[in-house]
């Protein structure tokens, strides 16, 4: 399983509950981010650190390790004035601000009235339990690679018959010896 601070590699399908693909990577190319350096949501990033190369995932996250719960202190009044060509924004469409620290972050115009424009700076997807189909295909450093199907050094464990009188079955191992390989 992956460890915090590698770069892992995923492929990903994200869907609401009602079944609305929101967003995906398949069929491009592999998103890559560091586990652990808050670059993903937090239930995302756990799940893939859960994985293991090769391996298909769905995974329910809920609003508080996601995007977060929808607050309605994010939806703010501002003077037309504040806001570059105002006169040409329709409702809907997403505005850019930054914040105090210059970091930017997007609102939308939720409405325009009274020489003033209701903006909404929750994230679109705020408080809403997320579905993710993840495929963990990469991680930085690893060499997970399968052999007959199971990760690389994989041993059974041996197990009793329960055919009286045949002993201990034989493992994996035990049978790739008995045939040469």
């Amino acid at each position: 399983m992956p460890k915090v601070g590698k770069k892992v590699r995923v492929f990903y399908r994200g869907r609401l509950q009602d079944g609305t693909v929101f967003d995906s990577n398949l069929g491009k190319e592999p998103l890559e981010f560091t586990l652990g350096a808050r670059e993903v949501i937090t239930g995302f990033d756990r799940a893939v650190q859960e994985m293991r190369i090769g391996e298909h995932r769905t995974v329910t996250i809920k609003p508080l390790e996601g995007y977060g719960d929808y607050r309605e202190d994010a939806v703010k009044v501002v003077p037309l004035e504040l806001i570059p060509n105002a006169a040409q924004l329709p409702i809907g469409r997403t505005i850019w601000f930054r914040n105090q620290k210059g970091q930017p972050f997007s609102a939308v115009v939720t409405k325009i009235q009274n020489g003033k424009a209701t903006i909404d700076c929750n994230h679109h997807l705020a408080g809403k339990t997320l579905i993710f189909d993840i495929e963990l295909v990469d991680v930085e450093g690893c060499d997970d690679t399968l052999e007959d199907g199971l990760p690389k050094g994989f041993k059974f464990p041996t197990m009793k018959s329960s055919v009286p009188g045949m002993g201990a079955m034989p493992t994996l191992d035990d049978l790739r010896n008995r045939s040469g390989e």
